[in-house]
Parts: C-alpha cells; sequence; structure tokens
C-alpha cells in the first residue's frame, strides 16, 4: 500500500510543477509598471545616487502615510519592487509570488499533524494548482509586484502568523525563554500583518482572537494570554494604518458606504462568489480531497481529536470570509474600486474555507460513521478505491484546471507579447532621444493577456515644453500625484524656480536626496498650462512663450 501512494504524491507534485512551466517561462518578460514606478522612485535614485537605501525606504513611509493610506508594511514592499536594483531582476516577481502563494498551503496541511507526508504532497498539489491557476488575475497577483506585494504577501503572511498562533498552544509547559521567543516572533508578524492591506489585516486580527478562545477552551491559560497579546499586537497595528491622515486623502476620492451596509453586503457578495466559483472543477477537488483526507486520517489513533462543533466552525469560518469583502466596501463603496488583487486573496480564502470546512467535516464523520470508519490504514472500500482515480481525472480534465497556464501558454506563442516589448523598447529609445520629433510615446497596441494592462512603463514619462522634447527632471510618485519635480532642478530650466520655497507646496516628495513638488501645481502656480495624456504617457507643458527664448 505503501508504494501506490508514494506513486501518487510523486505524480500529483509533478502536474503542479509542469502546470507552472509556462507561467514561470513568461516571467522574463515581465516588466515594472504604474505604482511600481512611483513607490520604487526614491529607492531607484537613491541608489543610482549612492544615498541611503533605507533613508529612502523611510521617506516613502512618511510620505505615503501622510498624503496616500497608512499601510506601512506595504509601501517597504512597494519600495524594494525588484527593478529598483535593476530591471533584468524584475522576473524574479513571479517566481517569489508563485512561492508564496503555494508554500502556506503546504505550511498548512503539515501542521496538521493527523495528515501522513504523502497525504500532504497530494493534498497540496491539489489545492495549490487551483491556488495558482484559479487567481483571478495572474496580472496583479503574480507578474505585477506593486498588486501582489499589497495582497498577496500579506495574505501568505498572514496564514503563517495564524499557524504560529496555534503552534504556540502546544508551548504551555515548555520553559519561558523560549515561550517568550516564539511569542516574540509571533508579536512581530502580527504587527507587519495590521500594516498590510486592510482585508488581511482585519481578518487577521478576527482569526487571532478566535486562537485566544481556543486556548481559553484547551485550558491552557498561558497560551491563550499570550495570543490575546499577539491580538493586541494585531489590532494596534491595524489601527495605526488606520489613523494614517492620508486615508482620508485617498477616500475623498470615492463615495464610501455606511458601515452596516457593507457588513450586509459583504456577506451577499460572499455568497455570490462562493456560488460562482464553486464549479465542477471545485466539487470534483472537494470531493477528491475529503475522501484522501478521510483516508488519511484513520492512521491517527488520538481519539480526543474528535472534531467538535462543526457548525459553528463552518459558520465561523465563512463570518472571516466575508470580513474580506468589508473594508473596500466601507472606504470606497465596493470592490469594484480595486477589483482584480482584492479578489485574489478573496480566491485564496475561499480555498482554505471550502477545503478547510471539508476537512474538518470530514474529520468530524470520522469519528462517528461507520462508513469513514472503515477507511483504516489498510483496507480502503473498494467503491471508494476506483472512485479516487476517476476523481482525479475528473479534476484534470476540467476546462478551468490549467486557466493561468493556458494563458501564460497563449501569451508565449502569440503576437500580443512580441509586440508590446517591441513597442516598450520604443518608449525607452524615445526617452534617450531628444531629438526625435514627433510621434514619440504611443498608445500601447497589445498587451499579452497575462499581464496588467499598464500604460505607464518607464521610470520618467515624455515631456513636450511647447511642443518639444525636452530634459525635465520629473519623478513618478505614489499617493495621488501622477508627477514630482525638483526645484533645485528645475532653476535651469525657469531661472526664478529657485525663488520658490517646497512650502509654498501642498506635498514634498524626497527624491534622491531632493525634495519635490507636485509638477501640476508647480507649473500652474508659473501661470502655465499643463496637460497629461495616460495612454500616450506624455505630458505637454505650455508656457505661452517659445522655449528657445
Amino acid at each position: 500500500m505503501e508504494r501506490p501512494r508514494k506513486a501518487a504524491a510523486a505524480v500529483a507534485l509533478g502536474i503542479l510543477l509542469l502546470s507552472l512551466v509556462p507561467m514561470l517561462s513568461l516571467a522574463q518578460y515581465a516588466v515594472p509598471m504604474a505604482d511600481d514606478l512611483g513607490y520604487g522612485v526614491p529607492v531607484y535614485y537613491a541608489l543610482q545616487n549612492g544615498h541611503s537605501l533605507w533613508a529612502a525606504i523611510w521617506d516613502n513611509i512618511l510620505y505615503t502615510y501622510q498624503n496616500w493610506q497608512g499601510t506601512y508594511s506595504s509601501v517597504v514592499l512597494f519600495s524594494l519592487q525588484p527593478a529598483v536594483f535593476g530591471e533584468e531582476y524584475y522576473l524574479w516577481t513571479t517566481y517569489i509570488m508563485v512561492a508564496i502563494t503555494i508554500l502556506p498551503v503546504f505550511f498548512t496541511l503539515w501542521s496538521m499533524k493527523t495528515l501522513p507526508r504523502w497525504a500532504v504532497l497530494v493534498l497540496g498539489s491539489v489545492i495549490s494548482l487551483l491556488s495558482v491557476q484559479g487567481l483571478p488575475s495572474p496580472g496583479e497577483g503574480i507578474y505585477w509586484w506593486n498588486g501582489a506585494a499589497h495582497y498577496m504577501v500579506f495574505w501568505s503572511l498572514g496564514v503563517v502568523g495564524i499557524l504560529l498562533q496555534l503552534k504556540h498552544l502546544a508551548l504551555e509547559k515548555t520553559p519561558r525563554p523560549r515561550r517568550w521567543l516564539h511569542l516574540t516572533l509571533c508579536c512581530l508578524t502580527a504587527f507587519l500583518v495590521g500594516g498590510g492591506n486592510y482585508c488581511t489585516a482585519l481578518v487577521y486580527a478576527l482569526a487571532s482572537l478566535a486562537v485566544v478562545f481556543l486556548g481559553a477552551y484547551l485550558h491552557r491559560p498561558k497560551c491563550a494570554k499570550d495570543n490575546l497579546l499577539v491580538t493586541f499586537f494585531a489590532a494596534g497595528g491595524l489601527a495605526l494604518s488606520v489613523a494614517a491622515p492620508g486615508n482620508a486623502v485617498r477616500q475623498s476620492l470615492f463615495e464610501p458606504m455606511d458601515p452596516i451596509t457593507a457588513i450586509l453586503r459583504s456577506f451577499e457578495d460572499a455568497i455570490t462568489d462562493i456560488t460562482v466559483w464553486t464549479d465542477e472543477r471545485m466539487i470534483a477537488a472537494l470531493l477528491l480531497a475529503s475522501l484522501l483526507f478521510a483516508l488519511a486520517l484513520r492512521k491517527n489513533t488520538n481519539r480526543r481529536l474528535t472534531f467538535p462543533f462543526p457548525p459553528l466552525i463552518v459558520v465561523g469560518s465563512f463570518c472571516a470570509f466575508a470580513a474580506l469583502y468589508t473594508p473596500p466596501l466601507y472606504a470606497m463603496g465596493g470592490v469594484s474600486a480595486d477589483p482584480m488583487r482584492i479578489k485574489n486573496i478573496i480566491w485564496l480564502a475561499y480555498l482554505f474555507l471550502m477545503f478547510g470546512s471539508a476537512f474538518y467535516c470530514t474529520g468530524w464523520l470520522s469519528r462517528r460513521f461507520k462508513l469513514f470508519r472503515r477507511m483504516s490504514e489498510d483496507v480502503l472500500p473498494r467503491p471508494l478505491a476506483a472512485l479516487l482515480p476517476l476523481l482525479a481525472l475528473w479534476f484534470l480534465l476540467c476546462p478551468n484546471t490549467f486557466h493561468n497556464s493556458s494563458l501564460a501558454y497563449q501569451d508565449l506563442c502569440g503576437e500580443a507579447l512580441p509586440t508590446f516589448l517591441e513597442e516598450l523598447e520604443q518608449r525607452k529609445e524615445t526617452l534617450a532621444d531628444k531629438d526625435r520629433e514627433e510621434p514619440r510615446f504611443q498608445p500601447l497596441s497589445d498587451c499579452p493577456k497575462s499581464f496588467m494592462k499598464g500604460r505607464l512603463l518607464t521610470w520618467m514619462p515624455d515631456v513636450l515644453l511647447d511642443g518639444k522634447p525636452v530634459e525635465f527632471p520629473l519623478y513618478r510618485a505614489c499617493g495621488g500625484e501622477v508627477n514630482y519635480v525638483s526645484l533645485t532642478e528645475m532653476a535651469e530650466l525657469f531661472p526664478w524656480a529657485d525663488k520658490l520655497s517646497p512650502e509654498d507646496y501642498t506635498r514634498i516628495y524626497p527624491v534622491g536626496g531632493m525634495d519635490c513638488v507636485p509638477v501640476r501645481e508647480f507649473i500652474e502656480g508659473l501661470g502655465y498650462t499643463i496637460d497629461f495624456i495616460p495612454k500616450r504617457d506624455t505630458m505637454m507643458i505650455t508656457t505661452g512663450t517659445t522655449y528657445n527664448e
């Protein structure tokens, strides 16, 4: 019996790894875009000019906290997007995001001491395959650093944090130094998650509190008190993030929803997504995984493992899942304000909800009904034994099982990718050639299906001053402004600019050791006009005079 199980584990893991080949092959063509450039600017120019990396990150955190949003942990990751060290390193975005999508699944299964290694590999491969291939937007969850770092990374870190808290429950009688060291790690993780996206931070705080109640239920008072401290760190980090003045700036761009309506709408949207996502592929995977879990569970002889209160666990898990929808509904009036990158972690949470509930209910049934008790380590009823390969085949042959790999393969073989790369290269060449007349930057004609459809692809836009290309000291920025300029550098183009003070402007954005101000405020303050054409990533400034004058 051991050999077939090892073979099943090897086959499952092999299918998972092979399915990733097209997606990882496409990684070499991924490029930084949009917010990658804005949040990466301070670090990029700090490294270019020999300034402090950490000072640039700190400046970025302070600026964003005051002017856009309070997610301090996320801004650290935004600042360190791989292309700031060289655009050739941006391909690591895909490898990192695929890894952080898959590893929490295996960590979670491995932490379940009820499962043997073969079951962890098989179940982990099935759930990981769904996690990666079912992502609603690989462009914003796999190939784009900013969107994936803000949501995917902190979702995965949140899962690891809860696993650490659950492990902490086993340290009731452990010597204090070791328990306190583990507690410190839990608190640090909680504080970092609290500074990430608000959806994960809220659900993490709720799940952390649930672990506190679990410790009390298991009569482990020391660990329950420890985990209560972790919950305070999670809630404190979230409160610090929510209190940022910049949140009001960003929220002013949207029409918020009142809290009660947002909560009710969260349950409605959660039910809708569960209904849509529970297709034949999910049904096949759930049946397959539940039977494998029941089979693997029989090896565990711990009769105290009774899986109590299944309705309470399922309902509580659903409420936590629905809570993911509440922050964007409350703050921005709907998930549609920031759709696909939020949907990515909602999809991952959906998988945890469905498989977690299925496993828990299967465990409860296995302790109470004869059919499940017959699934011993050595004997499996023949009808169920025949059903397992059929379920596996059904799952693999479902149309959407390899959806995102299919998209990546189409991109690798199609015309959109070379066209996209050629047009990007033309933009870079145009920036380097200031003598080139119109047409300069042009709208992108095509984009690979797997990538986010970004329009900003270079560290600087194309700037036309009185219709002519010009060397303009312009910097991408985050937090509600498109571009900033340095007053010191602008004095070379506008001699009177050196008489202006940064304090005269609404915002100051530190870049490369310089205080930069919003370009629109600067230009309009001089009495000139400025127009930005997003599709062409072109800025047109009209002074009313000839530039050569």
